[in-house]
C-alpha cells in the first residue's frame, strides 16, 4: 500500500512536469515545440531519473535492496539476543531496557533507529512529491503561469501591495501578451515518417482592431481539401478561417462552437482518406481520440487563444515558493504546537521541497527566458519600399532624372496595373503621366530603388523629405524596433485599440478576458510613453467595455496628474434597439500628457454669430418676430420653445462692453469707428483685422455700422458635434478625419511626428499627411496592403475626401513602408548546434539554449552575413512558408538610431557598396555595407577611404573585416543592439 501511494505521488508529479514541459506536443514540428522536442530526451531524463534520485539523496533514502538487508540484519540480531538472554529479552519488537546497554543490544537499537529514519523519510518523500505538485499546479493554466497569489490555506488571493492609495492589478501583470501578425501560422506534426501540415487557404478579412462582430471559424476549404507531396512524404490539409455562410448557420445552428465543426471536419477527412492506406496511421487512437482529432483540436484552439511570456518567471516562482513553504509546509501559525522532536523533520521536509522546486524552477525559467529573449529581440526588417509621387521626384531629384526613368515606368506593367486599379488611370503614352501619380518601388526592384534614393538624397536629407512610415507588424515588435531611432521624438500619439467585448474583437485565454486585454494594453502604452517627446500628448479611444481600465492604466503609466480630459465622441447611430437599455451613443477619448510642459493649441469652432433671449410667458411670438425683424437689419430670427435666437445682431449692440470709459476707435475696412458713448470694443485691432480677413465682419449698408457674421466657440470635452466614425473605406471602425484633425491641430504642429500603432483603416496617417505632419502607422495582418497602404497611395494622389476640400489639400508626398519579422518567424529560424560541455556544472540548465542557438539566423549569423545583400530568413507569408532576403541595411539604421541624410551606391569591380550617411546621437556617421566574400582588402580600403574623405564622419560602421582605421564592426554592434532595451 505504501509503495502504491508513493508511486501515485511520483506519477502525479511526473505527469504535471511533462505537461509543463509540453510533452503532449512532442509530435509538433514548429516554433517553441520544436525547441522543446530538441531537448525532450534531456528533460525526460531530468523528470524520470535525476529528480527522483535527487529527492532520495536529500532525504537519505535507501534503495529497496539496502532496506531488505537492514531488515535481515535486525532479524539476525534479534535471534542472537534471544539466544543469549532468552525469549523474554523482547517485549514485542521492543528490547527491554536492561539489555540495551549490551554490545548486541546497542547494535540492535542502532539498526532499529536507522530503519525508523527510512520509514519517516518515505513518508516525507510522499509529502515532498505532493507539495511540489500542489505548488506548481496552482499557478499553471494551459501553458502559462498566472500570478495567483494566495493566503495560507485559504481560497482568497493576495497581490503585492506597497501602501498605494489605489492599485490596479491583474492576473497577467508580470507577463508579455504575445500576438503574432498572423493568427494562422504554420502548424505541422509527424506521425512516423509522415509529415502533416495544416494550412489556411483563405482568411476572412481581419483588422488590427478586430472589431468585426461576426465570429469566425475554421472550416475545410471548399476548392481543395488536401494534397500530398510523394517525394517529401508530406501532406497538406487546407482550411478557411471565416464567418459562416447563411446555409452553414442553418445547418449547424446559431450557437455552433468550433468543437462542433471539428466533428464535421473529422467525418469529411475520414471519408476523403478512407481508401488511402498510407494515411491510416492518422486515425489510430491514442487514448479516447485519434491522432488526427487530437491535432485538429490543438490547431483550432491554438489559433483562437492568446498566450503569454513571463517577464521574470524565476523571480516570481521563487518568491511564491518561499510564501508557500512558510504557510503551507511549515504553517507558522501551528509551530508552537509542534513536538520539538518532530521540528527537525518539518525543517528537513521544507528544505528538500525548496531545493527540488528550485531545480524545477531553473528548468522552467530557462525555457521561459529563452522565449522572452526571442520576443524582446528587435526584429529584422524583411522588406523596405518607398512610395513617392512623380512631382516629388521632380522636385527632389530634378526634372532630368524624372525624364530619365519615364521609359522604365511606362514599361512596368505592375505599376501601370496598380494605377489603373487604384486610381482609375489608364496610361497609354508618356503624355498621360500626371504629377500626383504615386510610384511604388516594390514594382521595380532593388537596383531602381537605390538609384532613386541616391538621386533624391543628393541635394536633400532623406529623412527630412520623408513624410511618413508604414509598418506591417505586431505593434509591440514594431515599437520595440523603432525605439532606438524615435525615442522621445513623437509629438502626438492617437490609438483606437481593440475593445475587449469578448466576441471576435479580442481573442483571450479562458476566463481571463479582462486580464489579457489589460496586459496587452499596458506594455503598448508603456512603450508609447518611451517614444513620446517630453512635450508630447497621447489620446486613447475606447468604449464602455474598457474605459475604466484605460483610465487606471494611463494613471499608472503616465501619472494621475498627467490626465487632461475625457472627451466623448459619437459612435455610429444605431437604428435597432440594444435590448432593455439605451443604445450606446458615444465612446471615450482619454487625453494624457507626458509632462506639465506640453504643447497644446486651443481649438475653436467657427459658427454663425448668435445671441439668445429667454421668452416671457404668454408672449405673442408672431408679433415679436415682426418687431425684431423690423428693428434689426439682416437679423435671422428663430423661436425654439421658450427661447429666441438672433443671428447676425448689430455689432454695436453686441460687441461693445460697458465696463470702462476707455473707448478708442477701431478701424473697419479703412474707416475708424468709435464705440457707443461710455463703452469700448470687445476685441483689439489685431483680432478685428483677422476676423475681417476671414470674412466674419461686414459693414451693414443700412446703418453704416459693422456687424458680426460669424464667430467661434472654444471646444470642450463634448465632441458630439463631429462624426466619430466614417464609412469611406469599407472598414468597420474607421475613424472620421474630422476627429483626428481636431486632435492633431490641438497637440502638434506642422513637421511634428505623429504615431498610431493600432492604425486600422489609416485615418490617422491620412490626416497627418494632409495637415503637414510626419507620421508612423503600424498594423498587422494581410489587410495592411489592401487598406492603409492602399489608402495612403490614394491620399498622395490628392483624392478629395475627408478634410481635403476643407483644407484645400492637393496631394503629393513621399513615404516608406516596412514588413517586419515576427515572433513566430524568429522561432522558425532557431538553429541548434549539438555540443556538450560536461566540464560546466549544470550545463544543461544554464547554457542549453543560449549557447546552442547563438549562431541562429534570427540572432544574426555572422558567416551568413558575409554577403549582407543576400541574408535570408524563413517566414510565413500569406499563411505559407517562404524564404526571403532581409533588409539588414534598414534594420541597422533603426538599431543605431541613424537619421539618414544620404544614400550612395557604388559598384567597384562588380562589388556593390552601399554607403548610408547621417547622424547618430548628434554625431555624423557613415555606415558601409558590401560583400566580403573573396574581397581584396587593399582595394576595399581605397573605396571606403574616399567615402570617408567625402563625408568626414565622426563615427564609421563597416560590416565584416576591414583595414580602415577607427571603424566599428557592424556585426558586433548589431548583435548587441538586438537585445538592448
Amino acid at each position: 500500500m505504501v509503495n502504491k501511494v508513493e508511486n501515485e505521488s511520483k506519477m502525479k508529479l511526473r505527469n504535471l512536469l511533462k505537461e509543463l514541459f509540453q510533452f503532449e506536443n512532442a509530435d509538433l514540428d514548429f516554433g517553441i515545440y520544436r525547441i522543446m522536442n530538441f531537448k525532450k530526451e534531456q528533460i525526460a531524463k531530468f523528470i524520470d531519473k535525476d529528480l527522483i534520485e535527487e529527492i532520495a539523496k536529500q532525504l537519505n533514502l535507501l534503495a529497496e535492496e539496502e532496506k531488505q538487508a537492514l531488515r535481515k540484519d535486525i532479524g539476525d540480531l534479534k535471534r542472537k539476543i534471544q539466544e543469549a538472554f532468552g525469549e523474554d529479552a523482547f517485549k514485542g519488537e521492543e528490547l527491554r531496557d536492561e539489555f540495551k546497554a549490551t554490545p548486541l543490544g546497542k547494535k540492535y537499537e542502532e539498526k532499529r533507529q536507522e530503519l525508523e529514519r527510512v520509514r519517516v523519510s518515505e513518508g516525507l518523500e510522499r509529502d515532498v512529491y505532493n507539495h511540489i505538485y500542489s505548488f506548481f499546479s496552482r499557478y499553471y493554466d494551459n501553458g502559462d503561469f498566472l500570478c495567483k497569489r494566495r493566503y495560507a490555506k485559504k481560497s482568497r488571493y493576495v497581490v503585492p501591495y506597497n501602501g498605494e492609495e489605489t492599485l490596479l492589478y491583474w492576473a497577467n501583470k508580470d507577463q508579455y501578451y504575445v500576438k503574432s501578425s498572423e493568427y494562422f501560422r504554420k502548424f505541422s506534426f509527424k506521425v512516423g515518417d509522415l509529415k502533416v501540415n495544416f494550412r489556411v487557404a483563405e482568411v476572412g478579412e481581419e483588422t488590427g482592431n478586430l472589431k468585426a462582430e461576426e465570429k469566425k471559424f475554421f472550416v475545410l476549404n471548399q476548392e481543395k481539401i488536401w494534397d500530398f507531396n510523394d517525394s517529401k512524404n508530406e501532406m497538406n490539409i487546407y482550411f478557411d478561417f471565416r464567418s459562416l455562410s447563411d446555409a452553414e448557420k442553418e445547418k449547424f445552428g446559431e450557437r455552433v462552437r468550433q468543437e462542433d465543426l471539428n466533428k464535421f471536419i473529422l467525418e469529411i477527412i475520414a471519408k476523403e482518406l478512407a481508401n488511402q492506406r498510407k494515411f491510416q496511421s492518422l486515425f489510430e487512437k491514442q487514448g479516447e481520440k485519434t491522432i488526427f482529432e487530437m491535432q485538429l483540436n490543438k490547431y483550432t484552439k491554438r489559433n483562437t487563444m492568446d498566450y503569454f511570456i513571463h517577464k521574470d518567471l524565476k523571480g516570481f516562482l521563487e518568491q511564491e515558493l518561499d510564501f508557500y513553504i512558510k504557510n503551507e509546509v511549515l504553517n507558522l501559525e501551528d509551530m508552537e504546537t509542534i513536538d520539538k522532536e518532530k521540528l527537525g523533520i518539518y525543517l528537513l521536509e521544507a528544505q528538500v521541497i525548496r531545493n527540488i522546486s528550485l531545480k524545477i524552477i531553473d528548468f522552467l525559467a530557462h525555457i521561459e527566458n529563452f522565449q522572452k529573449k526571442i520576443w524582446k529581440k528587435k526584429k529584422f526588417i524583411i522588406r523596405t519600399d518607398y512610395v513617392i509621387t512623380l512631382n516629388k521626384i521632380k522636385e527632389y531629384a530634378g526634372k532630368e532624372f524624372l525624364e530619365s526613368i519615364v521609359d522604365e515606368i511606362m514599361k512596368n506593367g505592375k505599376q501601370l496595373e496598380e494605377w489603373k486599379n487604384l486610381l482609375k488611370v489608364e496610361l497609354k503614352s508618356k503624355k498621360d503621366l500626371t504629377e500626383k501619380l504615386p510610384l511604388d518601388t516594390r514594382h521595380f526592384g532593388a537596383e531602381f530603388k537605390y538609384k532613386l534614393l541616391e538621386k533624391l538624397s543628393e541635394r536633400n536629407d532623406l529623412d527630412k523629405i520623408l513624410n511618413g512610415i508604414l509598418i506591417k507588424s505586431e505593434n509591440w515588435q514594431a515599437l520595440n524596433l523603432i525605439l532606438g531611432k524615435f525615442r522621445e521624438k513623437i509629438q502626438c500619439i492617437y490609438i483606437d485599440p481593440p475593445f475587449n467585448t469578448g466576441t471576435n474583437e479580442f481573442l483571450y485565454k479562458n476566463n481571463y478576458l479582462d486580464s489579457c486585454w489589460v496586459t496587452m494594453m499596458y506594455d503598448r502604452l508603456e512603450m508609447g510613453k518611451k517614444l513620446l517627446r517630453p512635450d508630447g500628448s497621447i489620446y486613447v479611444r475606447i468604449d464602455y467595455h474598457g474605459n475604466h481600465y484605460v483610465r487606471m492604466l494611463m494613471d499608472s503609466i503616465f501619472g494621475k496628474d498627467k490626465f487632461r480630459n475625457e472627451a466623448i465622441v459619437n459612435r455610429t447611430i444605431r437604428l435597432k434597439s440594444e435590448g432593455k437599455k439605451f443604445y450606446t451613443a458615444q465612446d471615450s477619448i482619454f487625453f494624457y500628457v507626458k509632462s506639465d510642459d506640453y504643447y497644446f493649441k486651443d481649438v475653436r469652432i467657427e459658427e454663425p454669430y448668435e445671441i439668445e433671449i429667454k421668452l416671457a410667458k404668454n408672449i405673442d411670438c408672431k408679433k415679436l418676430v415682426e418687431v425684431l425683424s423690423a428693428s434689426f437689419v439682416d437679423c435671422d430670427v428663430k423661436i425654439q420653445k421658450d427661447r429666441l435666437l438672433l443671428r447676425n445682431q448689430k455689432w454695436v449692440e453686441m460687441h461693445a462692453s460697458s465696463d470702462s470709459e476707455d473707448n478708442p476707435p477701431r478701424v473697419f475696412f479703412g474707416k475708424e469707428i468709435p464705440p457707443p458713448r461710455k463703452r469700448r470694443w470687445m476685441w483689439n485691432q489685431e483680432a478685428i483685422d483677422r476676423m475681417i480677413e476671414k470674412g466674419w465682419i461686414r459693414i451693414n449698408p443700412e446703418i453704416g455700422l459693422p456687424e458680426m457674421l460669424r464667430t467661434w466657440r472654444h471646444v470642450g470635452s463634448d465632441w458630439m458635434d463631429i462624426k466619430g466614425y466614417a464609412q469611406s473605406w469599407g472598414f468597420p471602425t474607421e475613424n472620421s478625419e474630422e476627429l483626428i484633425q481636431r486632435i492633431l491641430e490641438a497637440s502638434s504642429k506642422e513637421g511634428d511626428w505623429i504615431l498610431d500603432y493600432f492604425l486600422g483603416s489609416g485615418t490617422t496617417t491620412a490626416v497627418a499627411q494632409k495637415l503637414g505632419r510626419k507620421w508612423i502607422g503600424v498594423e498587422m495582418g494581410e489587410f495592411f496592403d489592401n487598406i492603409p497602404l492602399r489608402r495612403m497611395k490614394i491620399v498622395l494622389a490628392g483624392h478629395r475626401s475627408g478634410i481635403s476640400k476643407e483644407i484645400d489639400y492637393e496631394g503629393g508626398g513621399f513615404f516608406k513602408y516596412h514588413y517586419v519579422e515576427q515572433y513566430e518567424d524568429a522561432l522558425e529560424n532557431i538553429e541548434f548546434e549539438q555540443k556538450r560541455l560536461p566540464e560546466f556544472e549544470d550545463y544543461f540548465i544554464k547554457y542549453m539554449l543560449d549557447f546552442e542557438t547563438k549562431n541562429s539566423k534570427t540572432f544574426l549569423n555572422i558567416y551568413e552575413a558575409e554577403d549582407p545583400f543576400n541574408y535570408k530568413l524563413s517566414i510565413i507569408e500569406n499563411c505559407e512558408p517562404k524564404v526571403v532576403n532581409v533588409d539588414l541595411v534598414e534594420t541597422f539604421n533603426y538599431l543605431i538610431g541613424l537619421t539618414v541624410s544620404q544614400y550612395k551606391v557604388l559598384n567597384n569591380n562588380e562589388r556593390k557598396y552601399i554607403f548610408v550617411c547621417g547622424e547618430v546621437d548628434g554625431k555624423k556617421a557613415l555606415v558601409v555595407w558590401r560583400s566580403i566574400k573573396d574581397i581584396d582588402f587593399e582595394e576595399d580600403k581605397k573605396v571606403i577611404s574616399k567615402a570617408i574623405a567625402d563625408f568626414n564622419p565622426e563615427e564609421i560602421y563597416v560590416n565584416g573585416d576591414c583595414i580602415v582605421k577607427g571603424f566599428k564592426q557592424i556585426e558586433n554592434e548589431f548583435k548587441t543592439l538586438l537585445f538592448r532595451d
